[in-house]
């Protein structure tokens, strides 16, 4: 099986995606400005799209050292699994 590359913006587009099956919404505001907690997003719902998005990239959800609690916006995430991923999840200057 041939490994998958990943960009910051793959990774983005994917968090956004799962959020959106899993919640509904249909908002694009900037992946930065998304909220969990204002998405309607619990500590449990959370668990079960992180899950659902580290399966997606091939991570095991044990490897990641974070608490729930410092998982604030979508931004957040995406920097997660590109830290896991070992990509960097600076971004850049416009």
């Amino acid at each position: 099986m041939e490994a998958v590359t990943y960009t910051k913006s793959d990774i983005d587009a994917l968090v956004g995606e799962h959020f959106q099956q899993y919640i509904g919404s249909a908002e694009r505001e900037p992946l930065e400005n998304q909220v969990i907690v204002e998405a309607g997003v619990d500590s449990i719902l959370l668990v079960m799209i992180l899950t659902d998005l580290f399966v997606s990239v091939n991570l095991d959800i044990g490897d990641a050292k974070v608490k729930l609690v410092d998982i604030n916006t979508l931004a957040d995430v995406s920097a997660l699994v590109c830290s896991m991923l070992e990509l960097d999840a600076t971004p850049k200057p416009s």
